[in-house]
């Protein structure tokens, strides 16, 4: 049996050809696809064309061919194929030996890395150090600063103070050099101012200036003056 497409020889009672992938003969039931009222035409078949027998030609061999060796071209071969084996055999070690510099170069700058990083780290951990003694010192320094701000502010309170009373000093003296009148016992009947220095301070009577006028004493002609 042979299929109506494209006429290959195919089982008997087949629904499919296996080479055009069409159907046989009659339609698949259950399929939509198909169109049953189509035929094809059947392929005529044709009478083989007789076979012309052509002279085969024959290859003459040159002269100086038939001397050559026939292991020539093997050898060339492998000669190529030694001197690319030792190229690439070349190649290899070169890029093995630059990886191996490479690498030696990488592990010893990895190395001066790890060393910087070292010395880094130590520097680090000195100037953290450092830092903590820098606050210690400046806190202590700050409560320096404190108790000295305290101890200049009570200065100054007492400063206050002690101005206060000088000036009720100034005013006590002020008012005794103003009324008091000092009265020596050396006869000469002069009374003195309580700064006069012109008078013998071992002994002395202290009256007010009206009373010692009038007792008959005369103002004292330095202090007064002075005055």
């Amino acid at each position: 049996m042979n299929c109506l497409r494209c006429g290959t020889q195919i089982a008997e009672n087949a629904l499919f050809c296996e080479n055009c992938k069409k159907t046989v003969g009659e339609p698949l039931q259950e399929s939509a696809y198909l169109n049953t009222q189509i035929l094809l035409p059947v392929r005529k078949a044709q009478p083989p064309r007789p076979a012309q027998n052509k002279p085969a030609k024959k290859t003459e061999r040159k002269p100086e061919e038939e001397g050559k060796p026939r292991g020539r071209g093997a050898i060339a071969f492998l000669t190529v194929l030694c001197l690319l084996l030792l190229a690439g055999a070349l190649f290899v070690g070169t890029h093995y030996l630059d990886g191996k510099r490479n690498n030696a170069a990488l592990a010893e700058q990895v190395s001066a890395l790890e060393k910087q990083t070292a010395a880094l780290e130590d520097r680090a951990s000195a100037l953290a150090e450092q830092s903590a003694a820098l606050e210690e010192q400046t806190a202590a320094l700050e409560e320096q600063s404190a108790a000295q701000e305290e101890r200049r502010t009570a200065l100054e309170e007492e400063i206050a103070g002690l101005k206060m009373d000088n000036a009720e000093l100034q005013r006590a003296l002020d008012f005794i050099n103003d009324n008091a009148a000092f009265l020596p016992n050396d006869g000469s009947y002069l009374y003195h101012a309580g700064s006069c220095t012109h008078f013998d301070r071992t002994s002395f009577i202290v009256y007010s200036v009206d009373t010692a006028i009038a007792f008959g004493y005369r103002p004292c002609p330095y202090c007064q003056s002075a005055q």
